[in-house]
């Protein structure tokens, strides 16, 4: 008996210090369930765990040219994601996943152990590539359908009308000039879970609905363009040239009916496009016009009566000198009339012309005609304007340069509307 006292005396203690270790941890989870912001925190947990909302793109408006003929479309693509809590990939599926998905192992990897609930592993792939993804039947991985952007004539356009990025904004070309129009507004998915961090769809009425963008109709014409691209590659291409652009216009509206580059790239393939490939040569070059600023100063002369339509300019058997500088044209002339003075492209009969009109109309011809104006713009990002020095500031030399499309200069589309306004009888 007494030794059984004796033990009952020694476990008391030890009974006495787990009721009140039990008593604190019981006291301890009440608190936390009951006092703010602990409880708050449980709630933030629990729904990160169980509840996620999940912003999707809205489908972009789609690009027509003036025909109607679709130039940029909406699509439905897969896009993979994952709970890291959950996914745990074994090495072969690793090795399919990298693959499928063009992503190293090691990234992965490391995405696997994200202390997170939710990671996108790939957004956007192919229909064939998200079933292989599907089959591989990977704990914690899922897909969801999200719009994408496709490009029906590839690399055609692809300069005017640009390319839209993962998140579903325009890049460049008309996607970004008009994305605010085009993209709409994104759609939310409240996505709940199961235990296993499977994700359940179970409630429409939680998902807010997307509102798609508006389409955008352009001047481009589909036919006109098709035919300005492939003469434009032939072309490059014969010239052994590094690169090439083309505007075409209706004169009588000032519509542009095609723009294309050379070299060009395929929007529906932006990872692997050449970052030199996307420069929209056609809008944002500025060069020195050259020869074909001629007729504006002949233009200038007749209009203020300098000169007269029949009249002959002796041209110097091609070689004109003056003070410690020369003036040649590439083929020798004794005489020329106006109209040959523009067919032959004399620069000595041009400068000849020039001298008669002096450099103050000469500066007014250019900038009547639009070189050097803050033009309207068409809605290309990055529209050049071209330069003209004031002609007070303009020396003799500086001024015989002028006069043959030299010393200043010009955007492609500049001398479009030039053209534009000697085709349609004036109008600028």
């Amino acid at each position: 008996m007494a030794q059984t006292s004796q033990k009952s005396r020694n476990i008391m203690p030890l009974l006495k210090l787990l009721i009140f270790i039990m008593l604190i941890f019981v006291f301890r989870a009440t608190y936390i369930h009951l006092r703010t912001p602990y409880s708050e925190n449980l709630d933030q947990i629990a729904e990160k765990q169980y509840k996620r909302s999940i912003k999707l793109d809205s489908y972009r408006g789609t690009i027509y040219d003036r025909r109607g003929q679709p130039l940029a479309i909406s699509i439905k693509k897969k896009s993979i994601f994952i709970n890291p809590k959950i996914f745990t990939p074994s090495k072969q599926n690793i090795r399919k996943l990298s693959r499928l998905l063009s992503k190293k192992p090691k990234t992965i990897q490391r995405i696997s152990r994200m202390n997170s609930y939710f990671y996108w592993l790939k957004r956007k792939i192919d229909q064939d590539t998200a079933a292989k993804v599907e089959s591989l039947g990977i704990r914690g991985l899922y897909s969801i359908n999200e719009p994408a952007r496709f490009y029906p004539h590839g690399e055609i356009l692809a300069h005017t009308i640009g390319a839209c990025g993962t998140d579903n904004t325009g890049l460049t070309g008309v996607e970004k000039s008009f994305n605010s129009h085009l993209k709409g507004n994104k759609s939310q998915v409240s996505r709940q879970a199961d235990a296993l961090g499977r994700p359940i769809f179970r409630r429409p009425a939680s998902a807010r609905p997307e509102k798609s963008g508006q389409s955008l109709y352009l001047t481009i014409d589909l036919a006109i363009q098709e035919i300005a691209a492939r003469s434009l590659k032939e072309g490059v291409k014969a010239a052994n040239a590094k690169a090439g652009y083309v505007i075409v216009s209706d004169p009588f509206t000032g519509n542009i009916l095609a723009a294309a580059n050379e070299p060009s790239f395929n929007p529906n393939q932006l990872s692997t496009m050449r970052k030199n490939n996307i420069r929209n040569r056609s809008f944002i070059d500025l060069i020195e016009p050259g020869s074909v600023v001629k007729p504006l100063v002949i233009g200038k002369a007749l209009d203020l009566k300098a000169i007269r339509v029949n009249q002959e300019i002796f041209c110097e058997n091609g070689l004109y000198r003056q003070d410690k500088w020369k003036i040649s044209d590439s083929h020798p002339y004794e005489s020329l009339s106006i109209t040959d003075i523009i067919t032959k492209s004399s620069n000595i009969g041009t400068y000849k012309v020039a001298k008669e009109i002096g450099p103050k109309y000469l500066y007014q011809a250019l900038i009547d005609a639009g070189i050097g104006i803050k033009a309207q713009k068409i809605g290309v990002p990055g529209q050049a304007t071209g330069r003209v020095s004031h002609w007070k500031n303009w020396k003799p030399q500086r001024f015989s340069n002028i006069a043959f499309g030299q010393g200043f200069m010009t955007s492609a589309l500049e001398i479009v509307g030039i053209y534009g306004a000697i085709a349609n009888g004036g109008k600028l």
